[in-house]
This record gives structure tokens, C-alpha cells and sequence, in this order.
């Protein structure tokens, strides 16, 4: 696979099938509550996953 040079995740080792998500909006506070609900196919056996969400703010994971 060519390497994404525009991108920080480990395309390499792991690739998204398929995302579900549940969002909401707040306009007046500018927000996006919600979550992402991934499938992955771990191709690489990597034992990590690194999202590309540089300029994102989480509060939580699960």
C-alpha cells in the first residue's frame, strides 16, 4: 500500500471497514456530541490504533 503522507494513523497496519456514527449537534456552543462505533480489520497485527484526529478534542473514550 502507498504510504498516505497526509496522514498521522497507521494505515499500514489497520483499516477502518466501516463507521458508524451517532451525532449531535449544539450550534450555540459549537459542539458535536456523540460517539463513532468502528469496525476495523487489524491487518498489520498492530497492537495500537492510531486515529487521525489531529485539532480534535476528546473528553472521553471507551
Amino acid at each position: 500500500m502507498k504510504k498516505d503522507t497526509h496522514s498521522y494513523s497507521n494505515v499500514d497496519q489497520v483499516r477502518i471497514e466501516h463507521i458508524h456514527l451517532d451525532l449531535r449537534v449544539d450550534f450555540q456552543s459549537k459542539i458535536l456530541k456523540g460517539y463513532a462505533d468502528l469496525t476495523i480489520n487489524n491487518f498489520g497485527n498492530a497492537d495500537s490504533i492510531i486515529l487521525d484526529t489531529y485539532g480534535l478534542n476528546f473528553k472521553k473514550i471507551i
